[in-house]
């Protein structure tokens, strides 16, 4: 999946940010979630690429080319063929892909059923935390944040893979239940962490300046 953040360079790339952040308020939409599970899937196809079979590759790749194409709910039925049992973390990820292809096609419900599906998987952690935390920001659409915020904590303890995304996530719900100064201190810790994605770190600063000043 290609990082959008690619596009642009540096400076074009804040002015962005800045401007959505000033229109629709810090909030982390799902498909800037899904960035971070694409630089996730680029790194573990690479890997895998080099240990399995050629067939369950070619499924997988055809299947981002129909969803690279906005044929999305054929998309979804590609990467829902691919089997749980095709290699632990790879089956994970072909789960969260075919959740990104039915939220493109207008059914969160079974993109959260997908995401869902990832926590019965034999795959690495990282892959179960990065689906839950997905679901969860599908979940906000609906349900109240101060319900998901306590299950976004978890997620930003120190040592989680997701820590950082977990903590933009849970800055954005605190700004939705008005605890403002709880959410600028999440952002701007995120935005003086080094070792947080450079894009974590640039929505961060954009968000920061959507706070009242003073």
């Amino acid at each position: 999946m290609v990082d959008i953040f690619d596009e642009v360079d540096e400076d074009v790339r804040r002015e962005r940010m800045q401007q959505s952040a000033k229109k629709y308020g810090p909030i982390v939409g799902f498909f800037v979630v899904l960035v971070i599970a694409g630089v996730a899937g680029t790194t573990f196809w690479r890997e895998y690429q080099e240990s399995q079979a050629a067939a369950a590759g070619d499924a997988y790749l055809a299947a981002g080319a129909l969803l690279a194409e906005d044929k999305a709910q054929e998309a979804a039925t590609a990467f829902a063929a691919i089997p749980n049992d095709a290699g632990d973390g790879y089956a994970a990820l072909a789960r969260m892909r075919e959740a990104e292809a039915h939220e493109k096609a207008g059914n969160r419900k079974a993109a959260l059923q997908a995401l869902h599906a990832v926590e019965s998987l034999e795959a690495p952690d990282r892959y179960k935390e990065l689906a839950t935390l997905l679901a969860l920001g599908l979940r906000s659409y609906e349900e109240d944040p101060a319900t998901l915020l306590p299950l976004v904590e978890p997620l930003t303890a120190e040592g989680k893979p997701w820590r950082a995304l977990a903590n933009e996530y849970a800055a954005m719900l605190e700004w939705k239940l008005g605890k403002l100064d709880a959410a600028k201190a999440r952002l701007e810790a995120i935005s003086a962490d080094t070792t947080a994605p450079i894009g974590l770190r640039t929505r961060a600063d954009a968000a920061l300046t959507a706070f009242p000043k003073g």
